[in-house]
């Protein structure tokens, strides 16, 4: 069970938030260029030597659901240890969050930047980190009332 003003369940949902918007990311960079990517993965498939059934273009899909559901995760576990931060440092000013998602945009975007090869890509990833921040102060500013009883729905059905 979850109640308002708690910053691990908020970074949660704040790193949910950032989560879709650079999965979306993920999957719209990889569908950009095709032709490249596909003949990237045909290229660590034969490199791998083992005589693996299926076409590159099934192994390309796999490997965007794959990385779409890789970033998803990463943001959600981030956004979370960093409310767990936030915690930590006794809730100090809006300054301290804004450095670490910056910090931790700025890495994930200059990591995925070189994946996608061009750098429209990397900004939109710190961008859709920036997001974090609106989100994660909106919800840990909420009381009682605005949160609800409760936020886990098998609590919801029992009432």
């Amino acid at each position: 069970m979850s109640s308002p003003n708690d910053p691990g369940q908020t970074g949660v949902i704040a790193g949910r938030v950032v989560g879709l918007l650079t999965a979306l990311l993920v999957v719209g960079s990889l569908l950009s260029a095709p032709d490249e990517s596909v003949s990237w993965v045909e290229t660590v498939v034969h490199g791998v030597s083992v005589n693996l059934p299926g076409s590159a273009t099934l192994y390309f899909y796999a490997y965007i659901v794959l990385a779409a559901i890789g970033q998803y995760v990463f943001s959600y576990v981030t956004g979370s240890l960093v409310g767990v931060l936030y915690s930590w440092l006794e809730r100090k000013p809006i300054v301290i969050v804004t450095v670490a998602i910056l910090f931790i945009g700025f890495i994930n975007g200059f990591a995925l930047r070189f994946d996608a090869q061009t750098t429209p890509i990397g900004i939109a990833y710190i961008l859709s980190w920036c997001c974090f921040i609106p989100v994660f102060y909106y919800y840990i500013e909420t009381t009682e009332s605005q949160w609800g009883k409760t936020r886990r729905l098998d609590q919801r059905f029992k009432d």
